[in-house]
Parts: structure tokens; C-alpha cells; sequence
């Protein structure tokens, strides 16, 4: 939830103080904001953009604005916005990489199902392209990526194809009318993809056996679910009710109090305490000081 709980402190902040501010008004012609990342042109002056960004920043201590500016491009995110001599605006994929930026593409031998890897080459290079503003610097960029993927052990083959198809034209798909599939779903696992080839091999028995039932007329549609990890076994997000009083085996009469374990160094310092109840209901304690 944090990242909406910071969203909505930020729509309170700046419908208080960012719209209503006067050099706000006067000199910014576009305010554009994602999470904590701020793209904003400004018309006025230097002198004016740092009063702006002071009055901002003496409004709450623990909120605090790092301006960085320039006449001719800036860095948004991993985007440059590039302002040409005729005033209108492009943008670059290679325009800023943080200090802590890594290579963390998922890994090719990760175990993670087939058809995701194959694809993050493809979304990759479409993103490129759809990013760059130049035409005769895609070809770059793509290899710039692909670079990146080769790194991380993708197979030439792949990245080879990949980049074809994205420096292909554009071509609208025809549509198709969409039909109702029978779901597949399955927790991933290596041995897998042996039984999806199974399942499309034989479903013509079934669309033979039931050619009045149209969902089966179609193959199945394989979804794979996630295996568990050791995040998963080891972090829970979901602590239960607080009422919920957690369930114990005793294999004899459970005794309420404080007792030593006898096999460590405290021992000899504890104090026994029992909690009983009296013949009446009354709660009483009783110590026991060890020898």
C-alpha cells in the first residue's frame, strides 16, 4: 500500500500548495508526476524556478524537492526529452542510468516458463521503438539492448529475430471473433511444457467426441501459475486476526505459567509461577524459588 498511500499524500500536497502557487501558475506549462518523479516545463527564468522549488521545500521539512534542470534536455525516469532548435520536443532511451542501475534482466536460465523469457526481448525492442523519436537511432538502441540480453545468456538466435520484427512496419492484425476457450491453469514447473504438447496432441478426441459443445472446438488456453519460493515460505503479508489464538498440542495436562527448561545457564534464576483458580473461581498465583 505504500506506494498509494504516497500517491494520495502527494495529489493533497500539491492540490494545497503546488497549483495555487503564484510562479507555479505564471511560468509552469506542464506538470507531470509519477510517484516521486516530477517532469515540469518552465518558461520563467532560473531565479524564478529556484524561489519555486524554495517555497516548496519550507512547506514540510520532511518533504523535500531535488531540482534538476536544463535549457536544452532532462532526464525523465530512463527517458530523455531532447528540446530541438525549431522548439519542439523528442525523446531518447539513452538519457540517464542511475548510479545503482544494474543489469537485472531475468536471467535465461532462470526457471521461469519458456514463453515469459522469449518474450521480454520482444517488449523490450517494441519499447525502444516506441520511445525513440529518431528513426535512424533505433537500430543503435536495439543493439545497445540487445547487448543487455546477451549478457544474460539469452540465445543469439532469439535476439537475431527479435530485432528483425521490431524494425519491421507496423501491421494492423486482422481481427478475429473472439471464441470462449476452455482455461488451463498450473503451477509451473520445468516438466510442463511435456503436457501442454500432450493436451494440444489429443484435443481433437475431444472436439470430435462433443462437436456440439463449441468451447471444445478450440484448444485449450495454458496459463501458468507461479511455484512458490522461499520468500513465499518465509514472509507473510497476512499476520491473521488478532483474536486468533494459535493452536498447540500438549501430550499432557497444559500447565499455565512460568517454568525453567533445565538445560541452559538461567535456569538457576527463574522463578517458578503457576496460575491456578481456587475452588470459588478466583485466579491465584503461586512462586516457586528454585534451589
Amino acid at each position: 500500500m505504500a506506494p498509494a498511500y504516497a500517491n494520495i499524500y502527494m495529489d493533497n500536497f500539491e492540490r494545497s500548495h503546488v497549483y495555487t502557487n503564484t510562479l507555479f501558475q505564471q511560468f509552469s506549462k506542464c506538470w507531470l508526476r509519477f510517484s516521486d518523479d516530477i517532469f515540469c516545463l518552465w518558461v520563467g527564468s532560473p531565479e524564478d524556478l529556484f524561489s519555486f522549488t524554495e517555497a516548496l521545500n519550507s512547506i514540510r521539512p520532511e518533504l523535500q524537492f531535488t531540482l534538476n534542470w536544463h535549457m536544452t534536455q532532462i532526464s525523465f525516469l530512463d527517458t530523455l526529452v531532447i528540446k530541438n532548435s525549431m522548439g519542439t520536443l523528442s525523446t531518447d532511451i539513452c538519457g540517464f542510468t542511475k548510479p545503482t542501475d544494474t543489469n537485472n534482466l531475468l536471467h535465461y536460465t532462470s526457471c521461469h516458463p519458456a514463453s515469459t523469457k522469449n518474450s521480454l526481448p520482444r517488449s523490450q525492442f517494441a519499447r525502444i521503438k516506441r520511445i525513440v523519436s529518431d528513426r535512424s537511432l533505433v537500430p543503435t538502441r536495439l543493439d545497445e539492448m540487445a547487448n543487455k540480453f546477451r549478457n544474460r545468456r539469452y540465445p543469439q538466435e532469439l535476439l537475431t529475430k527479435e530485432k528483425a520484427r521490431a524494425l519491421e512496419p507496423h501491421l494492423e492484425s486482422p481481427t478475429t471473433p473472439s471464441r470462449e476457450r476452455v482455461t488451463f491453469v498450473h503451477t509451473h514447473h520445468p516438466v510442463m511444457p511435456t503436457i501442454y504438447t500432450t493436451i494440444h496432441k489429443h484435443w481433437s478426441i475431444l472436439a470430435k467426441s462433443y462437436p456440439n459443445i463449441e468451447a471444445f472446438q478450440t484448444p485449450a488456453l495454458m496459463c501458468k501459475r507461479r511455484p512458490q519460493n522461499i520468500r513465499d515460505s518465509l514472509v507473510r503479508a497476512d499476520i491473521g486476526s488478532f483474536s486468533r489464538v494459535p493452536k498447540q498440542t500438549f501430550l499432557g495436562t497444559e500447565r499455565r505459567g512460568t517454568f525453567p527448561c533445565l538445560s541452559c545457564a538461567c535456569c538457576s534464576n527463574i522463578i517458578k509461577v503457576r496460575f491456578e483458580k481456587d475452588p470459588i473461581g478466583r485466579n491465584v498465583t503461586y512462586f516457586e524459588t528454585l534451589r
